[in-house]
This record gives C-alpha cells, sequence and structure tokens, in this order.
C-alpha cells in the first residue's frame, strides 16, 4: 500500500487522532470510537487503504428523528473512513471558500430585529444532508474550478462513490 502525499498525509494522522474521540453530531457518542482512542496508527493506516482504494468504507445508515417532521437517514461512518473523508476535506480545505457555519448565533438572531418590519420574512431551509445527493462529477468539477490539485478530488471522489454509489 503506497502511503499519499501532500496535505492529505499531513492531515491523516491529526484526524486519526481526532476522530476517534471527536462526537458525531447529535448522536450518542459510541463506545467503539472510546476504545480506538489510543490506536491513531492504526486507524491512520486503515484510513489509508480506503484512501487509495484497496479496502471500501464501513457506512450505516440509520433514521435520525427532525425537530419538526420525521426522520431521515443519516450516514455513519466507521471512524477509518471518517479520518479518510476528514483529511481528504482537509487536502481540499484551501482552494475553497470559507465556512458559513461559523456563527449559529448570528444565523439564529437573523431577522428577529426589532426594527423588522411585520411584512419581513425570513426563511430557513435544512440543506444539511444535500451533499448526499449532489452528483460527484459536479462537485469533482467545481472544486478542480475552485483550483484544488486533481490527486485530492480523485480520492475524495473514489472516497465519495464508495460510500455513495448512486451519485
Amino acid at each position: 500500500m503506497k502511503a499519499p502525499e501532500g496535505k492529505f498525509q499531513s492531515s491523516l494522522h491529526a484526524s486519526a487522532k481526532k476522530v476517534p474521540v471527536a462526537g458525531l453530531t447529535d448522536l450518542p457518542p459510541l463506545i467503539s470510537y472510546r476504545a480506538l482512542a489510543d490506536a491513531s496508527d492504526m486507524v491512520a493506516t486503515l484510513a489509508i487503504s480506503i484512501a487509495d482504494g484497496t479496502r471500501l468504507p464501513s457506512a450505516s445508515r440509520l433514521p435520525m428523528p427532525k425537530k419538526h417532521a420525521g426522520t431521515r437517514l443519516i450516514t455513519v461512518l466507521s471512524p477509518d473512513a471518517r479520518a479518510a473523508y476528514s483529511a481528504s476535506t482537509a487536502a481540499l480545505a484551501e482552494v475553497l471558500p470559507s465556512s458559513s457555519r461559523k456563527d449559529f448565533a448570528e444565523h439564529e438572531a437573523f431577522g428577529s430585529s426589532p426594527d423588522r418590519q411585520p411584512d419581513e420574512a425570513v426563511v430557513d431551509i435544512d440543506i444539511a444532508a444535500c451533499y448526499e445527493y449532489i452528483r460527484h462529477s459536479t462537485l469533482a468539477e467545481e472544486l478542480l474550478i475552485q483550483g484544488a490539485n486533481g490527486q485530492d478530488v480523485s480520492r475524495l471522489i473514489r472516497l465519495l462513490g464508495s460510500i455513495y454509489p448512486e451519485n
């Protein structure tokens, strides 16, 4: 197995250390993740085998209750797949626009000003899971337009394709 180079490699060990101890958003801590807290080298090695395509990632789709409307399926990745994904996205971070998810207080306060007119409205749309439905070829094109490295884009698209083959 050939170790990847560049920004992916430098992000990989940090991701492998962070993933087992970082919680999954809106899910309780998983004991299997905590058991891997001291196994970051093994998680990194397994993540490399996922990133280079020699091994498929493990993922489960679980129903997650939505606040006001039933449930939606969420994909929960194994720690090694999360590390591969995290390192893959970190390798692309510098060419992407900054995240719009930095200040939720500002988001929640938007439109609640006492100066707001009664006929003004704010529409809040949940697009959290939309990335699962974006065509991978469209994503790859956009990443390349933004100036991303072709090898990093290919690695991410291969990983996404193995998790979400329908796109």
